[in-house]
């Protein structure tokens, strides 16, 4: 038997097996609904909502596989209508506001034609606008940013360009030729961050194929992702080539929404990848999914909790939101969890956060606790109130050991050859910024390449060592280098303002003052 009609016979199982579980889980899905709706215990519904989740995900994964497993098989019916390609895209994009909003992102659309009527097969053009919209959206950076849905149309090739770009935090270079990939078995992580179940963007990929579009993918690190889809734009009923085709005309988009398979915006799936908010701690738990419900009754509404029952994607998760506190399992998955704590503690971008060892069942070792040099070992009680409280020490004390030794890591930078990881990170963004103290125009954006660390990342880790964001520390280390200037007489306070980066003389003596309470003046004329 040749590979095709092997992958063939085992899409056909897919399909067979995605169609067996569609009636029961759409039962299951409407139980739970209704029993959410009406629970009026609150640690009951907080159950009932983790099952939901779930099962809404493993819905979404078995369309997915039903749709594949079909354009895999061959046996695939075109759905087509004819339409104004500009408007309907556009109320795509529009769907998305609420998500897009709780995510502090800008949707902008924009066309190079007002109108351009054609025959399209709005369900997969709709599943492929989705997953791109949506992965922009999950994708973004901490405090928010911009996706763009751009539509041009190709005349002479008479062809529709579709653009989605986002400036989130980007794909690695390494990962972007296998951003397509159903497995990329080099990275686990890869798969959870830009594919979503798995096979999001392999089924994106397929689907555009199966119009006889292409699709393609540039990113920049922290910078930018672009994905570029192009399709055959059908002008006639003749002009369509497929062989299984059901044609509809004079229906709107609110018809078309109503019709199997359209996809609805999954907005728990959107904003899984949470803003960090200062107020609360930001917590990630990696253990099994029998201890979520403890783990929401120690936090309550008291922290950001981020529950994540794999390893892979619970080390990923940590690196790239940088939290308050990581809780491990001590074996999970078959996975050492003392390894994994030993992973991250020897990581510049989260060495500065506390780590607890947990346990659900058997004791820690104390030899366990000084292997994983974690700050605490965690075991489910029958008192999750005191779990909190010894966290929310761990925390703290933390906190009040890296203020404390703010000066010392400044210091240590001028005296020792051996530095910790959190005073060579230090040194290091101080060394860029002496690299670069009269560009007014070195901020939090170029410091974040030069370090090649997201914004986040920086931010969270200046915020636990000094106490200050980003551009509080740069301010206060040019404010600092300006006041030892000053002091010495080794300009005008014009000149040393430009020196060190300040457009102008007015501000740099009004930030001055608000670091130090005193003016430039008073010192220079000392």
């Amino acid at each position: 038997m040749d590979s095709k009609k092997e992958l063939q016979r085992l899409a056909r199982i897919g399909v067979n097996i995605s169609t067996e579980f569609n009636s029961p889980l759409s039962i299951l899905v409407a139980t739970l609904e209704e029993f959410e709706r009406h629970e009026t215990n609150q640690a009951k519904r907080l159950q009932l909502n983790v099952a939901l989740r779930n099962a809404y995900k493993f819905r979404s994964l078995t369309r997915d596989i039903f749709s594949l497993a079909k354009l895999i098989d061959g046996d695939v019916l075109y759905r087509m209508i004819k339409t104004n390609v500009v408007s309907y895209s556009e109320t795509i994009l529009k769907s998305f506001s609420p998500a897009a909003a709780e995510k502090n992102v800008i949707l902008e659309f924009k066309s190079s034609v007002d109108q351009l009527e054609c025959f399209i097969d709005f369900q997969k053009l709709h599943r492929i606008v989705y997953r791109l919209i949506a992965n922009g959206i999950r994708f973004m950076k901490a405090e928010g940013g911009i996706v763009r849905l751009s539509l041009y149309y190709l005349k002479e090739q008479n062809k529709i360009q579709i653009e989605i770009w986002d400036n989130g935090i980007g794909i690695v270079p390494e990962k972007v030729p296998h951003i397509f990939d159903l497995y990329y078995e080099k990275d686990p992580i890869h798969l959870m961050y830009y594919q979503g179940t798995s096979i999001g963007l392999y089924l994106t990929k397929y689907l555009v194929e199966s119009l006889q579009g292409t699709i393609s993918v540039e990113s920049e690190k922290f910078s930018h992702t672009r994905f570029l889809v192009t399709l055959p734009c059908f002008s006639t009923k003749k002009s369509i080539p497929f062989k299984h085709v059901e044609i509809f005309e004079d229906i709107n988009y609110e018809q078309l929404a109503m019709m199997e398979e359209v996809m609805e915006i999954d907005t728990d799936e959107i904003l899984e990848v949470r803003l960090p908010k200062e107020k609360t701690p930001l917590v990630v738990v990696m253990a099994e999914d029998e201890y979520e419900p403890f783990w929401r009754e120690v936090w309550k509404n008291n922290a950001q909790l981020l529950f994540i029952n794999s390893i892979d994607g619970a080390l990923g998760k940590s690196l790239e939101i940088v939290p308050d506190l990581i809780v491990i399992q001590k074996n999970i998955d078959n996975t050492s969890g003392i390894e994994a704590l030993k992973f991250l503690r020897k990581n510049g971008v989260v060495s500065h956060v506390p780590m607890a060892l947990f346990s659900g069942t058997t004791a820690i070792k104390h030899k366990d606790l000084v292997a994983a040099q974690a700050d605490a070992i965690v075991y489910k009680t029958e008192d999750p109130e005191q779990t909190y409280l010894l966290l929310t020490n761990v925390i703290e004390n933390r906190k009040k050991v890296y203020q404390a030794a703010y000066q010392d890591a400044i210091k240590a930078f001028k005296q020792s050859k051996s530095l910790s990881l959190e005073e060579s990170f230090l040194a290091k963004i101080n060394g860029l910024l002496d690299k670069n103290l009269a560009d007014e125009h070195f901020g939090v954006e170029q410091l974040s390449k030069e370090m090649y660390m997201s914004r986040t990342q920086i931010h969270r880790k200046l915020k636990a060592i000094t106490t200050m964001s980003t551009t509080q520390y740069i301010k206060h280390y040019k404010i600092k280098k300006a006041y030892q200037d000053l002091k010495a007489h080794t300009g005008t306070i014009s000149q040393i303002a430009y020196r060190y980066g300040f457009s102008s003389p007015a501000y740099f003596s009004r930030i001055f003052h608000e670091i130090h309470g005193f003016s430039p003046s008073e010192v220079a004329n000392h």
